[in-house]
């Protein structure tokens, strides 16, 4: 592959190729990074692993989007994106010099406002689906419920409708449709906002030179829940300022609000949290199934996920 990479700079005019190193963040199931220095700067190459069918489209549509969002300076410079001249498709874009969230030990308070301030700048972000072909929408709390419907049905397959998770994800699953059906007014009453679907610390950098967060990885866009994203960062951020999930929901929460004012945004906020929640439940045992990695819960409280939902319930 490095090979590859450097007669490819060389032809297209991209400069000699100085340095090549294969990026394990950032990396998914269907592409790898590669930071590439060369003379005329240090790039990302994003390039689509072979076989996978899915990203050819997604490296397509990640151009366009980096490219309409540029000038909010929110996420990387894009360069270009071929489909052809490489032997995979490959995308070219700028590498961020930051750090990312996962190399955070102890997020100061500036930090936060910084991240929540980007959140609250994405959301502003004023793209259409003329201009852009969304793939996905959160509109609607019951699309969720059927992607649930059909991955319980794959690990009951699995494992058989009489291994003891199935009837306790059941459960839980059942009163939080039953919770999320009464919200869903609220969700259809409210502005749909531009979505940043993938925020977890992998994805943000913090930005000295510049005094900003970015976010990189923009395969994943939508229009929809205008507390999708907030939602995301209070689930999964809480530890890089050593706070617990409640607490840290409500700093985010309240900040949030200060800034920003969206009907029923509590209840709304909440809902979401459950509904990620479920899904994350859902996913973490779904996902071992189709990687064929064996069952090893003994007990349904080992799955963090479901003690986490059976809270959101009561509280809800």
């Amino acid at each position: 592959m490095e090979e590859n990479i450097k007669k490819y700079f060389n032809k297209q005019g991209l400069g000699g190729v100085l340095k090549i190193e294969e990026l394990a963040d950032g990396s998914s199931n269907n592409h790898l990074n590669y930071k590439i220095k060369t003379a005329q700067g240090v790039f990302v190459a994003r390039i689509k692993k072979s076989g996978d069918l899915l990203s050819y489209s997604n490296l397509a549509d990640e151009y366009t989007i980096l490219k309409l969002i540029e000038k909010y300076n929110i996420g990387p410079k894009v360069f270009r994106v071929d489909l052809e001249n490489f032997n995979t498709p490959i995308l070219i874009e700028e590498f961020i010099e930051g750090k990312m969230f996962t190399d955070v030990q102890d997020a100061s308070e500036e930090m936060f406002e910084k991240s929540l301030n980007v959140l609250v700048e994405t959301s502003k972000i004023n793209i259409g689906f003329d201009e852009f072909p969304f793939k996905s929408t959160y509109q609607t709390y019951q699309v969720h419920s059927k992607v649930w419907a059909m991955c319980l049905d794959d690990i009951e397959k699995s494992l058989g409708s009489d291994y003891f998770i199935i009837n306790k994800f059941k459960a839980v699953i059942k009163s939080a449709q039953d919770i999320l059906e009464k919200k869903e007014g609220l969700l259809e009453a409210v502005p749909k906002e531009f979505i940043y679907n993938d925020i977890h610390p992998g994805n943000i950098f913090w930005v000295p030179a510049e005094n900003r967060i970015k976010f990189i990885d923009w395969q994943k866009v939508s229009l929809g829940d205008p507390v999708f994203m907030v939602a995301l960062f209070a689930r999964r951020f809480g530890h890089l300022w050593k706070m617990e999930s409640k607490e840290f929901a409500a700093k985010v929460l309240n900040f949030y609000k200060s800034k920003k004012e969206i009907e029923n945004i509590e209840e709304l906020f909440f809902a979401r949290i459950l509904e990620r929640a479920v899904s994350d439940m859902i996913w973490s045992v779904w996902a071992d199934i189709k990687r064929g990695v064996p069952i090893k819960i003994t007990n349904i409280d080992e799955n963090k996920y479901f003690s986490e939902v059976k809270e959101l319930i009561l509280e809800m």
